[in-house]
């Protein structure tokens, strides 16, 4: 039911394949690890209700992003998304790249089961798809560089519980 996979380095995607044959996977928890690939498969595990993302790095964004009707949890805190235009030539996003970030980020905003969303040191400009949460009941937006928030942004999430937007520019 819980897998976890902490302080790795993955080059190939391959080697993470059978994650999408564990029928019975609620909770993947990936901690400081760096994948060489977009690891497509571990965004379309259509089982989990928790995805942890923490303190990790992708050298390519995911090409695909499935969110599961069962996802309850959601944390990227603290992980990149890394583009490589050409050879040796490294471009830094997540919380650096604002659209890159978003891109990933839009994906889950469709997630209407999603109870507790962590995304702290994630750049995230637009905030308006958080709307759609309505089982919201915790949110953690720390570090984001916010300047502001727009009272419509939160005005669907009825039943938010905990706020946490500790060192933002707000």
């Amino acid at each position: 039911r819980s897998l976890t996979l902490s302080q790795c380095n993955s080059q190939y995607e391959e080697g993470f394949v059978g994650l999408s044959q564990l029928s019975a996977l609620k909770t993947l928890t990936i901690n400081q690890m760096e994948f060489d690939d977009p690891m497509d498969g571990l965004f379309t595990l259509d089982t989990l209700e928790e995805l942890h993302i923490t303190h990790s790095k992708f050298y390519m964004p995911p090409n695909e992003v499935t969110v599961s009707d069962n996802l309850k949890v959601l944390d990227l805190s603290y992980t990149d998304f890394i583009t490589m235009p050409g050879y040796g030539e490294y471009r830094y996003v997540g919380y650096e790249d604002e659209v890159i970030a978003q891109s990933v980020l839009q994906n889950y905003f469709s997630a209407t089961a999603l109870e507790e969303l962590y995304l702290d040191y994630y750049l995230i400009g637009d905030l308006s798809g958080l709307n759609n949460l309505s089982n919201l009941k915790v949110l953690s937006l720390q570090r984001c560089d916010l300047t502001e928030i727009a009272e419509t942004d939160l005005s669907g999430c009825t039943l938010l519980e905990e706020l946490y937007l500790s060192k933002n520019q707000i």
